[in-house]
């Protein structure tokens, strides 16, 4: 049977080896904590504008197109003093849409309607 060997003693670390070994492991804590989940929000931060950008675009383009189609099919309904009723419908329908996602937006934040919510209410009672 092997006998297990005794672990060498090692010289204690001078003061500087003591310094600089936590100078390191603070910096690399620093990296790790703070620096690295930084870089990510950012790049959170970007796709999620990039995104923003192209549905705002999208919703313009969207705008535009329905007020055009009300201006062609309505012809007969808005002419004379009437061609500013489509700008008008078209602006109207932009300000619903914006209003409801305003509304699901706070409505997410408030977690009521989450499904983590109703866990936690059928688990208390």
């Amino acid at each position: 049977m092997a006998q297990p060997q005794r672990a060498a003693r090692k010289e204690p670390k001078s003061t500087g080896e003591v310094v600089s070994e936590l100078w390191g492991l603070v910096k690399d804590y620093g990296t790790q904590e703070v620096v690295d989940p930084v870089k990510n929000l950012g790049r959170f931060i970007a796709y999620g504008s990039a995104a923003a950008f192209c549905f705002a675009i999208a919703g313009l383009l969207f705008a535009v197109a329905f007020m055009r189609i009300i201006q062609v099919e309505g012809r007969r309904w808005f002419h004379g003093n009437w061609t500013f009723v489509p700008y008008v419908i078209a602006i109207f329908f932009c300000l619903v849409a914006a209003f409801l996602s305003y509304k699901q937006i706070k409505a997410g934040k408030h977690g009521d309607d989450s499904s983590s919510a109703k866990a936690k209410k059928g688990k208390a009672s």
